[in-house]
């Protein structure tokens, strides 16, 4: 009886051996929720995982696309006809035109500077002849006048 009283205590105290030799299972953590900034965070990235779709023919005619040929290409449109006599004759005559334009534009602006000068060269004479501009108040003033007329007709270049 012994040995069956030993053997009952054994196993009764088997279980409460075993426990004791296995560490506890760790307690479940529990489940963080997302913030509302995370949680659009990846709802906008599931937006964007869409599947490209590649357009080939054989897509087009599963799908019921329109797939259009020609059977023959139309004609370019003729060149244009290349310059004529008359076309040439004109665009020296033109140019020619320019040309002389401009030498007179340069003559005129000559002339002009021409007179300026001789109008200050006659000033100038009239102004050392006198002898002094005090002694006739008259003559001054029209010396002073004909200076501001040469001045107002000098023709102002527009800056370049």
């Amino acid at each position: 009886m012994k040995p069956l009283l030993l053997a009952s205590f054994a196993l009764a105290a088997l279980p409460l051996v075993a426990g004791e030799t296995q560490p506890p299972p760790p307690p479940p953590k529990p489940a963080v929720a997302d913030s509302p900034l995370v949680a659009a965070a990846k709802a906008s990235q599931a937006k964007k995982r869409k599947a490209t779709i590649v357009i080939t023919n054989d897509n087009l005619s599963k799908s019921g696309g329109h797939i259009t040929t020609t059977a023959s290409q139309a004609p370019l449109p003729p060149l244009p006809p290349p310059a004529g006599e008359a076309q040439l004759i004109a665009e020296n005559a033109r140019k020619a035109a320019e040309a002389k334009g401009k030498a007179d534009r340069a003559a005129a602006e000559q002339k002009a500077k021409d007179e300026r000068a001789a109008k200050a060269a006659q000033i100038k004479e009239a102004q050392e002849s006198s002898g002094s501009l005090f002694d006739d108040p008259a003559t001054a003033e029209h010396l002073a006048e004909e200076a501001a007329k040469a001045a107002a007709e000098a023709p102002k270049k527009p800056p370049q």
